[in-house]
């Protein structure tokens, strides 16, 4: 079974390795202090549940603020430059998003990851 770091779990939930980590230390996981320790496929499994079943209550209107991803997040998950999705988004009508740091809730964040993800 392969191991994963907390880092790279992080970056597919779209949520910060802080937030893992503070998960981890909650349910009393020992030897879990940086973005770079391992999981194993368990505890990565379990990690994976506790971050969806938080999506699932924000979707029922749970954390407004959960659902939220910065431009350069979303860029780093792309594998884009930020400016080029500030581009696309003021070419959608979305003018208001000027900076890499500007939050995108979930909805905008899907159109823009279905504009970007290469059409298999």
């Amino acid at each position: 079974m392969a191991n994963i770091r907390i880092n790279e779990l992080a970056r597919e939930l779209a949520v910060k390795s802080n937030a893992v980590l503070e998960y981890l230390a909650a349910i009393g996981t020992p030897n879990k202090q940086s973005h770079s320790s391992v999981l194993d496929d368990g505890l990565a499994d379990k990690v994976r549940k506790h971050f969806r079943f938080k999506d699932q209550a924000k979707d029922c209107g749970a954390n407004s603020q959960a659902g939220k991803i910065r431009v350069n997040e979303l860029a780093r998950e792309l594998e884009v430059r930020s400016d080029v999705i500030i581009e696309y988004l003021a070419e959608i009508g979305v003018p208001d998003k000027k900076s890499h740091s500007s939050p995108l809730d979930g909805e905008l964040a899907d159109r823009v990851r279905k504009h970007f993800k290469p059409k298999a």
